[in-house]
């Protein structure tokens, strides 16, 4: 057989030589450097007040709550009466179930190894081994830090509902297209509600628990939808900007409907003494609508006594725990230390940590506006990690769990991280969450 005429008056390029292949980048262009990118902190402000955390080989996790104790006043009884016996309270039992997620990992297609690595220079983008093992390595570990981040970010958001709600659902974020069955977190929070009747009568008994003038402490209340502190059938009178949010639509109340005047530094004073009863409280979160109306009122009508209600500088707490705490969560501003009678130097924080919707793509944030949130210490808060749905993990308790296959036909890696969660709190009502406004002020103060 005679050997083939050459072509001629064509370029042929090389093909693949020894272990490498040809990439599109030539080495006529050089790389002199390169602009950096947004780095963004994590939006994780309330991951450091669930410090209990531990895994679990039951199925579901069970509590136990211990009854209320009635403070029964003792009574007059002649000598020769008998009387009932003191009968302790009894006691209840909580039982969450788990909360399952996975994220999917595997190896790099062609387009997204081919091309430069950040500040690479272009002759130097070939596919020989030692780079072709680099770029895959490089690849994959973004990947896992990409996916635990996911996770990170579904813990944060059980985690702010049941501070701010009191209760999260799996089915909570929409379509359910992991198809992962309903479970329902409750803490069973104490929560102030209007009744079946909006008259003067009730009006008044709601403002009375506000207040605690009737004895009552409120953990969780929406003021802006309240019957409270007015004079016709409206709700919001006890909102911190007088606006009635019933309807989903803030429409202003008068003023001659409004029967008292309504202070945030006297409320927010009034939710640290619920607070106390419980666990306290470690640090106060408000949206930024709700702190502004907090600022007028302080500057307002406690302008003299502003240096003694917060502190802003000189204080070793502010150097030592706040400052590294904020420099850290993106969306976090550490604004000043508040001192109520009692319960002094409390930081307060705005809060605008935001996620994107795996479905719509949009942003939500994790703390909606008009809320005040008082934090107890993080001892109360919990996260328990249960049994891995896996036969190869044994349905061993863990916090993550990784499967690994081979696709014997692409020759890809592939990689299923698992995590089963629950969350919860142990003092559900020394979380204090109040919704308190509907609008931000017209002028801001800070």
């Amino acid at each position: 057989m005679s050997n083939p005429t050459p072509i001629t008056g064509v370029n042929i390029l090389p093909g693949p030589s020894g272990n490498s292949f040809q990439t599109p980048y030539g080495p006529q262009k050089r790389i002199e450097g390169y602009i950096k990118g947004t780095q963004q902190r994590r939006p994780l402000a309330f991951k450091p007040f669930f410090s209990d955390v531990n895994t679990t080989w039951g199925d579901t996790v069970n509590i136990d709550i211990e009854a209320n104790k009635r403070n029964l006043m003792g009574q007059y009884v002649d000598p020769d009466v008998d009387v009932y016996r003191v009968q302790l309270p009894t006691m209840g039992t909580k039982e969450f179930a788990f909360g399952y997620s996975k994220e999917a990992v595997g190896s790099p297609n062609y387009s997204e190894i081919s091309q430069r690595m950040l500040a690479e220079q272009p002759g130097a983008v070939t596919l020989d081994s030692a780079r072709f093992s680099r770029a895959i390595a490089e690849n994959m570990q973004t990947q896992f830090s990409l996916a635990y981040e996911r996770f990170e970010n579904l813990y944060e958001l059980a985690r702010a509902n049941i501070l701010l709600y009191g209760t999260w659902s799996t089915t909570a974020q929409g379509a359910n297209t992991g198809q992962h069955r309903a479970v329902n977190w409750s803490i069973d929070r104490d929560v102030l509600v209007n009744g079946s009747a909006n008259n003067q009568t009730a009006r008044d008994a709601n403002y009375d628990s506000v207040i605690g003038k009737n004895g009552d402490r409120i953990p969780q209340v929406d003021l802006t939808t309240l019957w409270a502190n007015t004079t016709s059938a409206v709700g919001g009178g006890a909102s911190w900007d007088g606006y009635d949010n019933t309807s989903g639509t803030p429409s202003a109340i008068s003023g001659a409907n409004i029967k008292s005047v309504v202070s945030p530094v006297a409320q927010l004073n009034r939710m640290l003494e619920i607070a106390a009863f419980r666990a306290g409280t470690e640090a106060i979160f408000m949206s930024d609508d709700a702190y502004a109306w907090l600022v007028k009122d302080v500057n307002t009508n406690f302008s003299t006594a502003a240096n003694a209600l917060y502190t802003t500088v000189n204080d070793r707490r502010i150097e030592l725990d706040i400052m590294p705490y904020v420099k850290q969560i993106e969306g976090l501003v550490f604004r000043r230390m508040w001192n109520a009678d009692g319960v002094p130097n409390v930081p307060i924080y705005t809060y605008n940590g935001q996620y994107h919707d795996r479905m719509t793509g949009l942003k939500a944030s994790f703390m909606p506006n008009g809320y005040v949130l008082l934090v107890p210490p993080s001892s109360y808060g919990s996260i328990r990690y249960g049994k891995i749905h896996h036969i190869k993990a044994r349905w061993a308790a863990q916090q993550f769990w990784v499967n690994m296959w081979m696709n014997q036909r692409t020759g890809i890696e592939q990689y299923e991280i698992h995590t089963n969660f629950v969350v919860y709190h142990t003092d559900p009502n020394s979380i204090i969450a109040w919704k308190v406004c509907s609008t931000a002020p017209t002028t801001i103060f800070y």
